[in-house]
């Protein structure tokens, strides 16, 4: 029963990893203002910001690689190393099963949290010049989020899985 129950709670803390992950790499995207992560935003926001000489477009193109590129890593690399190399899991349905648990958890961390509180209620992400414009998610675009992100990652949580059983296989 304690193996269990250690084993639950290295799950729990692993989740909490991968979530404040989550928010630190949107906080250093924004880390001035919330024009350093205007790529977040929609075309007309970003438009306006070139246009009031907030940003230009390269910039913005630059920063939405840069960052976009460390959301892809974490949402890759944090599972394997956790499920693969931390807990050494080595059968494929707990792998899976791991692995979809942490991906949906960022999906609707990130869907209620970031998108709906953190963007949508704290004046932190208004643009000045650009308040006439939408920013925010509309309720159906954060549900239609919440509902299809969970589906993708059910699917790439497939060969995620088949990795991670070589990789904890492969370390004994």
């Amino acid at each position: 029963m304690k193996r269990k129950g250690n084993v639950m709670l290295v799950f729990i803390i692993q989740i909490m990893i991968f979530l404040l992950a989550f928010i630190v790499i949107v906080k250093l995207s924004a880390l001035r203002s919330p024009v350093d992560g205007i790529f977040y935003y929609p075309k007309p926001v970003q438009e306006r910001a070139v246009q009031l000489s907030l940003t230009d477009k390269k910039t913005i193109r630059i920063r939405a690689i840069v960052f976009m590129s460390l959301f892809a890593l974490a949402l890759l690399i944090l599972p394997l190393v956790f499920t693969g190399v931390w807990s050494r899991i080595t059968d494929f349905k707990t792998a899976y099963a791991r692995i979809l648990t942490l991906l949906t958890a960022s999906s609707w961390f990130d869907t209620i949290v970031i998108d709906y509180l953190w963007v949508g209620k704290s004046g932190f992400w208004k643009i000045r010049g650009a308040e006439d414009l939408p920013y925010r998610k509309t309720g159906r675009q954060l549900i239609g989020k919440f509902i299809r992100q969970p589906v993708v990652y059910a699917l790439l949580s497939i060969p995620m899985a088949y990795a991670v059983v070589h990789i904890a296989r492969g370390l004994g």
